[in-house]
């Protein structure tokens, strides 16, 4: 009867230590099964977030976007200030400044010829009674470079010119047209 006891009491130690185990291997393929779907949907979030843009990173970073679009903005000032200087650049070595003079007997228009290779072939005058037009380019060919200059202006003028007494003539590096009003 002891040896049957010990044998029941042995069966009841081992039933309950199963019944343990068996709560222990539920609760850790419950944890394992949690922490898999857990790193899944992360992986899956951040995946999204590196190749979809994630949704919600404004929120997380509002100052990433402010930053991104103040370079472009910075980006476009420079190259507009950049522009700017070369345009001065260019009008500095090429400083092309025409404005017809009055006097009482018609407009005198001097035009200097040193941008344009100080020859007055280069420049083209178009005259109506009461339009002139102006235009001039010259070039220069270098080893390494190769550069074009061009330069357009007209003037409406309020009395008629004479187009048949229009004089041109040369004085050192000037050009000089005299436009004499209509009797």
């Amino acid at each position: 009867m002891d040896e049957n006891n010990n044998r029941h009491d042995y069966d009841r130690e081992h039933h309950e230590l199963h019944h343990v185990l068996g709560w222990v291997k539920v609760l850790l393929i419950s944890f394992a099964a949690f922490l898999g779907a857990y790193l899944a949907t992360y992986y899956i979030v951040d995946q999204a977030r590196h190749t979809h843009g994630y949704p919600f990173a404004r929120f997380e970073r509002p100052n990433k976007d402010f930053m991104a679009q103040r370079r472009l903005y910075e980006d476009f000032n420079r190259f507009e200030r950049d522009a700017l200087m070369i345009d001065k650049e260019l009008m500095a070595k090429n400083p092309v400044k025409i404005k017809p003079l009055k006097d009482n007997e018609g407009y005198k228009i001097c035009i200097n010829l040193k941008p344009f290779d100080d020859n007055e072939k280069n420049i083209k005058v178009d005259i109506k009674p009461n339009r002139v037009n102006i235009s001039g380019q010259s070039g220069k060919v270098d080893k390494n470079n190769e550069s074009e200059f061009s330069f357009a202006q007209s003037f409406i003028l309020p009395e008629t010119i004479n187009v048949s007494k229009v004089k041109k003539e040369r004085k050192g590096h000037k050009y000089i047209i005299i436009l004499p009003f209509e009797d």
